[in-house]
């Protein structure tokens, strides 16, 4: 079945607003002040790696996340959702975990749906530090993806990260070559 470019738009806008959804309820927020980093307190395994820009893959992020929504709501498996479809599995979502059955979910019902939801990223997190593969992170791979971060970051060359280091909005400068630490656009 091809699916018209409106629809299209409206699955896409329907994606938009779970994921605003699900960042209200306490994601990190994905467009921290730092431009590199995933956020506010160390930032994710990915941009330590270096891998990503400033959105880190946004349209790779929207097909998974386009499949994960196809996989729990298509109930008629026909490859297309319908916002009744989407209702339907967000209420039988609200049911499952709503272990107290008051209809309404608490911080900690609401930890036990955000967990189960997001295993498979920790999983690949934990994987991507398990260098070796051992089932094991060890004190060096847990350290190593920052640990030459402030060399890494420092856009102005003082040794140390704060605000002066953060990327101007459009510009994508890196230090001089020769040394100065001023900005080369």
């Amino acid at each position: 079945m091809i699916m018209k470019r409106t629809t299209k738009l409206s699955v896409a806008g329907v994606s938009l607003v779970l994921v605003l959804g699900l960042a209200g309820a306490g994601l990190s927020n994905a467009h921290d002040r730092w431009s590199g980093y995933g956020g506010s307190k160390g930032g994710s395994v990915a941009y330590a790696h270096g891998q990503g820009g400033h959105f880190g893959g946004q349209r790779a992020k929207g097909r998974k996340m386009m499949r994960r929504m196809m996989q729990s709501f298509d109930a008629n498996e026909d490859g297309s959702l319908t916002q009744a479809e989407i209702d339907t599995g967000r209420q039988q979502q609200l049911a499952q975990y709503d272990s107290d059955n008051d209809g309404t979910l608490s911080l900690e019902e609401f930890q036990v749906f955000w967990m189960e939801m997001n295993r498979s990223r920790m999983v690949d997190r934990f994987q991507r530090l398990d260098e070796d593969g051992d089932a094991i992170v060890t004190a060096g791979e847990f350290l190593e993806p920052f640990a030459n971060a402030v060399e890494r970051h420092d856009r102005n060359g003082d040794g140390v990260l704060s605000k002066d280091d953060r990327r101007k909005k459009g510009g994508r400068g890196q230090r001089n070559p020769d040394g100065d630490g001023a900005v080369a656009q």
